[in-house]
């Protein structure tokens, strides 16, 4: 488990869905849409259901605040198997408005590349609106190219080759060019 004082980061469980519905309704409306594309009310049920399933395809971090007896999630960062054959997946992240660059984004992202390295994933990519300037610089300060979105003008794409054949994975990481 990472130490960010005070901050706890580890993966969720399902006893952590009702704090991470709270910490959902508790974001901002821009903050929802910047991660759900959408202004959601509560956590997707898709995502509800990998945390209750513990879905191997999702691995699911929580960044929560301990104060005194108060505890609260300020984080949530995923990603997702989106093909297995590929080994590829798709990143995401949403931190807490009050707690926004602070360095929290940048950790949970990093921790992210590491676990989907470990796990024996090749590419992370992901979907950013094209104005939201924060992740798309978190996203180029952890290595990841920026291109443009092929089939929507609202989102741009973010991808990042985490190992490459037998020959280089053990080299630093190239990026991934997406068309």
């Amino acid at each position: 488990m990472d130490q960010i004082d005070p901050l706890r980061i580890r993966i969720a469980v399902p006893l952590d869905v009702a704090a991470l519905q709270a910490f959902v309704r508790n974001l901002s409306m821009r903050s929802r849409a910047a991660r759900f594309f959408v202004p959601v009310a509560e956590l997707p049920p898709m995502l509800v259901q990998a945390i209750e399933n513990r879905d191997r395809r999702h691995h699911l971090l929580i960044a929560r605040e301990d104060q005194g007896a108060e505890s609260r999630v300020v984080a949530l960062a995923q990603y997702a198997v989106t093909d297995e054959a590929a080994r590829s997946c798709d990143i995401a992240l949403v931190v807490a408005d009050d707690r926004q660059r602070r360095g929290l984004g940048y950790r949970l992202i990093l921790r992210l590349i590491e676990d989907a390295r470990s796990a024996g994933l090749r590419y992370a990519e992901g979907e950013v609106l094209r104005h939201n300037r924060a992740m798309l610089a978190l996203a180029r300060r952890a290595g990841f190219e920026v291109r443009r979105h092929p089939g929507d003008a609202t989102l741009v794409k973010i991808a990042l080759e985490l190992q490459g054949d037998a020959a280089t994975e053990a080299a630093t990481p190239t990026l991934l060019a997406v068309a």
